[in-house]
Formats: C-alpha cells, sequence, structure tokens
C-alpha cells in the first residue's frame, strides 16, 4: 500500500512539474506575440487610397479595331517569349518575282473573299450569335486588304528551306491559300467576339 502511495505522489509531481513548463512556454510565446504586435502598432500604416472606375465615361465613337490575321491579341503580347523559346526563324525567301507573287495572289484572296463573303460572314455570325452590320462588314473587308500582303510575306518566310526552288512555288502558293482562308475565317471569328458589345447586333 505504503509502494502503491509512494508511485502516485511521483507521479503527481511529474504531472504538476509537467503543466509548470507548459504554462512557462505559453506565458513565453504570449509574451514574444505581444511584442510584435506592439512593433506592426508603431509601424506607419500601410494606406490604399480609393480606387474610382467611371466606366460610363468610355465611349465608342467609331467602327475600329484590327481583325489580327492569323495572329489574336495574346500571340501579339507573347510574341517576344516565341521569339526567345522557338526556333530561330527562317531567312527572308527571296526570288526574282516576289514581289508579284505577293500582289498576285493577294489579288486572288481578295477576289475569292468578295464572291464568298456573305457565307463567310453567315459562318461567323452563326459561330459567335453576333450580326455584323453593313458598316462592321466593310471595316473587316478594308482591314484585310491591308493585311494580307504583309501575311503572305510571313507564310513565304516561313517556307522550310528544302520547299525554296522555283518549280515548287505552286505548291508553296496552294499552302499559303488553304492557311490564309482558314486564317481569315478565324479572323471574323474572333473580332465578332471580341468586338464592344455595343456595336454588334444579335443574330435573331
Amino acid at each position: 500500500m505504503q509502494y502503491n502511495l509512494t508511485q502516485l505522489l511521483i507521479y503527481l509531481q511529474q504531472t504538476v512539474q509537467s503543466q509548470k513548463e507548459a504554462i512557462s512556454k505559453l506565458e513565453n510565446d504570449l509574451t514574444q506575440l505581444q511584442g510584435e504586435l506592439l512593433e506592426l502598432k508603431q509601424q506607419n500604416p500601410v494606406r490604399i487610397d480609393k480606387i474610382e472606375y467611371n466606366f460610363d465615361q468610355l465611349k465608342i465613337e467609331r467602327l475600329d479595331g484590327t481583325l489580327n490575321i492569323g495572329l489574336s491579341p495574346q500571340d501579339l503580347n507573347n510574341i517576344d517569349d516565341l521569339a526567345v523559346n522557338a526556333q530561330p526563324p527562317f531567312a527572308p525567301f527571296l526570288f526574282p518575282a516576289r514581289e508579284e507573287f505577293i500582289q498576285q495572289l493577294s489579288d486572288e484572296i481578295l477576289s475569292d473573299f468578295h464572291k464568298n463573303k456573305d457565307g463567310i460572314f453567315s459562318e461567323a455570325e452563326r459561330y459567335c450569335s453576333r450580326r455584323a452590320d453593313g458598316d462592321m462588314r466593310s471595316f473587316i473587308t478594308d482591314d484585310l486588304a491591308r493585311q494580307l500582303p504583309q501575311r503572305i510575306s510571313h507564310y513565304l518566310d516561313q517556307t522550310p528551306p528544302y520547299n525554296r526552288h522555283d518549280h515548287k512555288l505552286p505548291q508553296v502558293r496552294e499552302q499559303i491559300l488553304e492557311v490564309i482562308h482558314t486564317d481569315i475565317q478565324n479572323a471574323i471569328n474572333r473580332f465578332l467576339q471580341v468586338y464592344p458589345e455595343s456595336m454588334k447586333e444579335d443574330v435573331q
């Protein structure tokens, strides 16, 4: 019996000592936190002024924008990263009739576009559930004509070395035609999607 009582007293003493150590640690932590809180109060507060957005002052005065044939605005923003991470670009594909080649191909694409523009715009309107009015169609057509020569030149310069021969030009020409036709449809779709709502008409 005496042995059990002694063991109990030892256990109680150890428990009290453990609790004292825990309380002491909590007191030290509390003192540290109080000190850090005091330091924060003494620092200069960070002030954020009121920010106001006056959306009612934004107005669309005229039909404007860029079609970005083959490149989205996000692509244009990331073009520096592409230049760093991608393979080095090819040298310009130069040949005697290059400018004539570009002009003839541009004229053919524009002629084909004018013949099929109703279907092209209808497809874009169905895709975006938006109607392109006459002004918007005229704007897109003019922007397309402006960008075509530069875009054809870009694709010419992407021609790999093994295709840079006179007898391969018809094949290169067909490849550029196919790519640009796809680019035009995608560009018109994207243009209708991102153009300000106030300038669009819903497709009924």
